[in-house]
């Protein structure tokens, strides 16, 4: 077998470094997990009687960070109601922001997205989530869901760029995705107009 030159092997091995950068690969995150006693006191913050659903740490850039989702208590018409909250390690304790009411909206892949919705009513920031769910984030064409993870806050915005267009912020932990809803004639279609990482 031809044994290439030193010169041609690293500026292969550059190449292949220069491709996964550009379509976002990234080395795996070391993982992180919660002892009972972490979940219990996420628990007893955020979800008080209704009791702890999920509790997703994750690495930050000052330590480390969580998502709380607490069971479900209520439903918005068919959508089940559960209160969420992000809290953050202080030292050796966790502290968490005050909870507050999510749609639990099961995706196309089955997973649960929290949805804080802001001025948006439950039928209406259902129907956006699945529709971006299904579509792809420009420059590379990468699936929305991919960061439509944990909890999301969805809120329409108020100014207009053209007759019969909504504009809404689907705002994730890992990224923050602009959308317009775009209706005539009865009919509507949703497009990404800007998708911005938190990395």
């Amino acid at each position: 077998m031809m044994r290439l030159p030193s010169s041609i092997r690293i500026v292969a091995a550059l190449a292949g470094m220069v491709l996964s950068a550009s379509l976002g690969a990234a080395a795996p995150a070391a993982k992180i997990t919660l002892s009972a006693q972490e979940q219990k006191v996420m628990a007893g913050a955020a979800c008080g009687a209704a009791g702890l659903d999920a509790a997703t740490p994750r690495s930050t850039r000052t330590g480390v960070s969580a998502s709380v989702r607490c069971r479900s208590h209520a439903k918005d018409g068919e959508v089940p109601v559960a209160k969420v909250a992000q809290c953050e390690k202080k030292g050796a304790a966790w502290k968490c922001a005050p909870a507050r009411d999510a749609l639990l909206v099961t995706l196309f892949d089955d997973s649960v997205l929290s949805v804080v919705a802001e001025g948006v009513r439950a039928v209406e920031a259902v129907q956006v989530v699945d529709t971006v769910a299904g579509m792809s984030v420009p420059p590379f064409q990468n699936g929305a869901i991919d960061v439509m993870k944990d909890e999301c806050t969805l809120r329409q915005l108020p100014e207009r760029l053209f007759k019969g267009a909504t504009h809404f912020k689907l705002d994730c932990i890992p990224a923050t995705i602009d959308l317009t809803r775009d209706c005539w004639d009865g009919k509507c279609r949703f497009f990404i107009t800007n998708a911005k990482s938190r990395d």
